[in-house]
């Protein structure tokens, strides 16, 4: 089940239980094996879970109906485009998740000065999951961020061999990411840094 998922990150178009509609929105990614999911009340990666807003009971029973489904489903199959996973009692269709927040890798930086970024990196928040690539190395993880504070749990991080500046940088980011962060944003740019002075740059966009 975990393999039909691929690289891609899905969103949920429809849930079906017994023949019946149930209303809700979630996102499932896929990381090194490792299923993360945004639902509506939480984010959740296998054991870990942040409720996003502990105070929303509709929210929450479609959450535990939405991960009881997904750990029961027996088949899953790509139909002109869509993913669908079924069971004998409901099916579960899966859309492209569209991108709604996505920064491009920059810059990162030592308390001795900064580095321009090297490669395709990007990060992507989305319903409590944070996702994207140090410019090597794809990664995914459950996000907590409150008042400028942010921090990453249950991260998982892609097998792909980094070298050279990719490996320094590589290293660095996931450093970053590791720690307890915080998040600066001045339109169009989020730094993330740590207390220590180490930190990474983005841009908006792709």
């Amino acid at each position: 089940m975990v393999e039909a998922f691929g690289d891609q990150v899905w969103e949920l178009d429809s849930f079906t239980v017994a023949g019946t509609r149930v209303s809700g929105e979630a996102v499932v990614t896929v990381v090194a094996g490792s299923v993360f999911i945004g639902a509506m009340c939480g984010a959740y990666a296998g054991d870990d879970q942040i409720v996003d807003d502990p105070d929303c009971p509709q929210g929450l029973d479609f959450d535990r109906a939405f991960l009881d489904a997904l750990a029961q489903a027996g088949e899953a199959r790509l139909e002109r485009g869509r993913l669908l996973v079924l069971h004998d009692r409901f099916m579960m269709v899966f859309a492209i998740a569209r991108i709604t927040e996505r920064w491009t890798l920059d810059s990162w930086f030592t308390s001795t000065g900064p580095q321009h970024a090297q490669g395709d990196g990007f990060i992507e928040f989305r319903s409590g999951l944070v996702l994207g690539s140090s410019g090597c190395r794809r990664f995914a993880g459950l996000v907590d961020a409150r008042e400028g504070h942010m921090m990453v749990n249950g991260l998982e991080v892609s097998e792909e061999s980094c070298s050279g500046p990719a490996h320094d940088q590589d290293v660095h980011f996931f450093d970053v990411l590791g720690q307890d962060m915080w998040a600066s944003t001045e339109d169009p740019a989020l730094t993330l840094y740590t207390t220590a002075g180490d930190g990474i740059g983005f841009v908006r966009g792709p």
